[in-house]
C-alpha cells in the first residue's frame, strides 16, 4: 500500500500481519510487489518513539501487481496495543496494526482542512476534546461534519506535543478512500 507522504512509503505483507513505514524516494506504484533492504530505525514524533521504520533500498519483484485489502476494524481497534519496538497507541488494545491498511466506519465528528476525525461510536479521546480517529486525507475531502463515512487508509505514528505514546490516527490516500453514506 503506497503512500507519497514525507518521503516515504508504507509496504505490507500480502496476508496483512505486518506492515512498515519505508523511508525512500523509489518510484513504486499500489500493488507493486517490493523487497527492501535496509536498517530499521524509530521515527520520532514530538520528541517520543511513534513508529518503527526502514531507511534503505527498494527493489520491485516483477511479478503481477496485487494490491492488499484494507482490515476492516473498529475506531478502537486502530493502533492496538505496544509491543517490544512499538508502544501502540494511548489506551490501545489488542494487535498492534500500526503500518497496515485499515478500514473505518463513522460519523464525522470534526472537519478542519483535510483532516477528519471519525467516531463509530467508541468515544475515542483525541486533542482538543475532539473525538474520533484522527483521519489525514493527502487530498480535499468532500464530506461535512456529521456525515457517515467510511475511511481507508494507513495507520501512522502521530504523538501529539505533550502526549507519550500515539494517537490512533490514519492516512487516507485517494479520495475513493473516503466514501460518504
Amino acid at each position: 500500500c503506497v503512500q507519497r507522504d514525507d518521503g516515504c512509503i508504507y509496504i505490507e505483507e500480502p496476508d496483512r500481519t505486518g506492515g512498515v513505514r519505508v523511508v525512500t524516494n523509489e518510484d513504486v506504484g499500489v500493488g507493486d510487489v517490493v523487497d527492501v533492504y535496509g536498517t530499521v530505525d524509530t521515527l520520532t514524533i514530538s520528541g517520543q518513539p511513534a513508529e518503527r521504520q526502514i531507511r534503505g533500498t527498494v527493489n520491485l519483484v516483477p511479478v503481477p501487481r496485487a494490491p492488499v485489502k484494507p482490515v476492516g476494524m473498529t475506531c478502537k481497534a486502530v493502533g492496538g496495543g505496544p509491543t517490544p519496538y512499538s508502544r501502540g497507541v494511548v489506551g490501545g488494545a489488542g494487535l498492534n496494526n500500526i503500518g497496515l491498511l485499515v478500514k473505518i466506519v463513522g460519523r464525522v465528528t470534526d472537519k478542519i482542512s483535510n483532516y477528519l476525525w471519525v467516531d463509530d461510536g467508541s468515544g475515542i479521546q483525541d486533542t482538543s476534546d475532539r473525538i474520533g480517529v484522527m483521519v489525514k486525507c493527502l487530498f480535499t475531502p468532500t464530506v461535512s461534519k456529521n456525515d457517515f463515512v467510511s475511511c481507508v487508509g494507513v495507520v501512522q505514528g502521530s504523538v501529539p506535543a505533550g502526549w507519550t505514546a500515539n494517537r490512533r490516527f490514519i492516512c487516507a490516500r485517494f479520495p475513493e478512500d473516503i466514501t460518504k453514506f
